[in-house]
This record gives structure tokens, sequence and C-alpha cells, in this order.
């Protein structure tokens, strides 16, 4: 709540709110409400005026008395003006988010509903001192009549440490002619300070957004895209540890967007030993199937490629690996700003940094698990009868 600097009404607080009298002796007594305030207080008459001193006047109405040292100002609030903060403060100890995923939504709903106070109340103290005059001059009323927030999605969430977590927030907008596009936020929510509360506790977990950035709602859009690409050509075979994409470079046009992204991937193989990984399964295969027609040294080579790759599959196993693609994709936008993927073109960067066109089927083709095993199957073949 906004304070103000009231040391210059103090004559006029007095004038209004007291009854003063003149004793016999010639003591000036002050009468706040029925009651007499202390003898202790010096008042006196000034020019016609009854001047009496602020804080035990100021106290006796039930306002709060503050010294400003610095700015040599006197800073009172109001009882009305305490009855109201500590109102404000016991609804937003409700609203105190439990959860980092709390923080967030809280957060979402106030914008999509318009709501500063509802986006103050779950923002850390040094935001709310950045953002205060923007939801002041706003009367606490944020956002468009047109286009408005029609709803929100938390696509992505990660956590950074024990102390914050990341997430990735689009709004849909929409006018009365229908969808207007989305907007995109990240926001960062870390663990608030537990300090002391006036309600009951609820509990000792206590968060906060600390952070908001908006993004561009196409880029926002391609690296959704790409981590999809990603998704869909490693998840079949491969557990996805963490998958990030970031922009290199991007051309809009009316209709278009063309970009150049980064997509980075930790993964591991979606088996839990060697034998389970079907080319390793093709090879274990050929040996059992076809062991009493080999020769011995046809037996060996084979055994010593199922060792090799037991050796090489647990390393993979054991150690994530990480794994880079710059992709270059052209796609098509329609009125509102969103990315149609039927009209995608898809290039790959190769070895020697030449864009290469690909088909987003053959791109994503990794082969199923049975083709793996029959291409494991047909390696070993080739080994043992000395075709490689």
């Amino acid at each position: 709540m906004k304070r103000r600097n009231m040391a210059a009404a103090v004559v006029a607080l007095v004038a209004l709110t007291v009854a003063a009298g003149v004793l016999a002796d010639g003591a000036i007594r002050v009468i706040i409400d029925g009651r007499l305030l202390g003898p202790d207080t010096v008042v006196r008459i000034e020019d016609g005026r009854v001047v009496a001193p602020v804080r035990p006047v100021a106290e006796a109405l039930g306002a709060e008395v503050e010294w400003d040292e610095r700015n040599r100002s006197v800073n009172i609030r109001s009882s009305q003006t305490l009855l109201l903060e500590q109102r404000i403060r016991l609804l937003e100890e409700v609203l105190l988010p439990a959860t980092p995923r709390d923080a967030v939504e809280k957060w979402a709903e106030g914008v999509m509903a318009r709501n500063g106070a509802l986006q103050y109340a779950v923002i850390s103290p040094e935001l709310r001192e950045i953002n205060l005059p923007l939801y002041e001059d706003f009367r606490w009323v944020t956002g468009t009549s047109s286009p408005w927030v029609e709803s929100f999605e938390i696509v992505s969430e990660r956590q950074i440490s024990g102390e914050a977590w990341e997430y990735e927030v689009v709004f849909d907008t929409a006018t009365s002619t229908g969808p207007a596009g989305a907007n995109v936020a990240r926001v960062s929510v870390s663990r608030a300070e537990n300090g002391p509360r006036l309600s009951r506790q609820v509990s000792n977990e206590r968060w906060h957004v600390a952070q908001i950035a908006m993004e561009p709602a196409t880029d926002h859009q391609l690296k959704r895209l790409v981590k999809n690409l990603m998704k869909e050509k490693y998840g079949l075979h491969y557990r996805l540890l963490e998958t990030s994409v970031s922009l290199i470079s991007k051309t809009v046009s009316d209709s278009q967007v063309s970009a150049e992204l980064l997509a980075s991937v930790v993964t591991v193989p979606d088996c839990d030993t060697p034998s389970d990984w079907p080319p390793q399964k093709g090879r274990i295969m050929f040996l059992e199937e076809n062991r009493g027609v080999l020769s011995e040294d046809q037996i060996r080579a084979a055994e010593k490629e199922i060792a090799f790759w037991d050796r090489e599959m647990q390393m993979y196993i054991d150690e994530p690996s990480e794994g880079n693609e710059i992709l270059r994709i052209a796609v098509e936008m329609d009125e509102c700003g969103r990315l149609d993927e039927e009209w995608m073109e898809l290039y790959y960067q190769d070895p020697m940094g030449q864009y290469v066109p690909i088909s987003r089927e053959d791109w994503l083709d990794l082969g199923s698990a049975e083709e793996l095993v029959e291409l494991g199957y047909e390696l070993m073949r080739r080994l043992v009868m000395g075709e490689d």
C-alpha cells in the first residue's frame, strides 16, 4: 500500500477531528472521540490555531506514524489503511503458492483474468517493486479487452535446481471474430523465504514467480516443432533425457517463415541390457540359429562381434550420449501467425556444412524394432560369411 506524506496536513487533521478546550490555568486539553489526550502532550495556540505533536494525535486516532529521517518527513497511515493492508495481506497469504507449478498456474490465471492483484500476490518482492507502478497505473486491470486471453497451457517445465524451476506458458488469444494467435512466456519460479504469517500455516513450502520473459509466438512454435521432430525421431528406440532447441536465424515473410535451429538431445538406448537392443538381438539370433552349420572360426568371429557390441552398448546404457543436429525449416503461416506443418520443407546439415533436403518421413525413419533385428541378423551373416 502506498504511503503518503501527511506532515503538511497535521494542523488540519487536529482541527477537524479533535475538540480543544482551555483550562483555568491556561493549559489546553485535546479530546479525541470523547477521550482526553494524555497530559504529557504539549498543546499550544499559534496564530489562532491549535498546534499539537503529530504522533500522539495520530496514534489516538488509530493511525501508525513513522519518521523518515532521510527525507525529513512524517508518514502517517490511518486505521482504515492499516486494516485494509491487513486484509490484503491475509488474502495474499491464502494465495501463497505451495509448489512451483502452483505459482506459475496462479500467475497465468491472473494474466487470463486480467487480474493484476492476483499476479502481484504470487511474484517475488523484486518483481513487485519493479511492477507496482505499472499495476497502479492500470488500476490493477492488466492486458487488453481485445484480443483477450482465451486459455493458457504450460507446455514445458524444467527443474534448474532444488530452489528453482523454469516453465514455458502459451497464452492463446481471441477476438470477437475468432482466434488471434498466441503469446509465449518463459517463467522462472524460485523458493520464497518462509517468513512470519498472520494466519495459520497450511504448508511450509512457499514459492513465487521470480522472472518473466515474453517470447515471440513464432519462435516458440518453431522450437516446439523441432522438439517434436526430435521426439518422433529418437523416441522409438531411445529414452530422451533432455531436449533443447535454440534459434540460429529466422526470416519471416507475409505467409512463410524460414529458420535455422540447433537441436541438442541427450539419450540412452531404450533397453536394460545390451542383449535387449534390437540389432544385438539379431546378431544373437543368427548365432543361435546357425551355430550347428558354422565352422569354429565363424563361431569365434560371431562371438567376438557379440562381445564387442555388448561392451559398446553397456557404455551407451551407462553413460548418456549427447547429439546435435542443425536443421533448416521453411513452413507456411496462417493469418494468425500459426505454423501449418502440412506445408513444410525440411533440411538437415551434413558433415560438410551443406543443407540437404529430406522428407520428414525419411528423416524420422530409423526403422521399427523388427527391422533393426533383421538388420543385426543380416550384418552378422555378412560378417561370418566374409561378405563385408
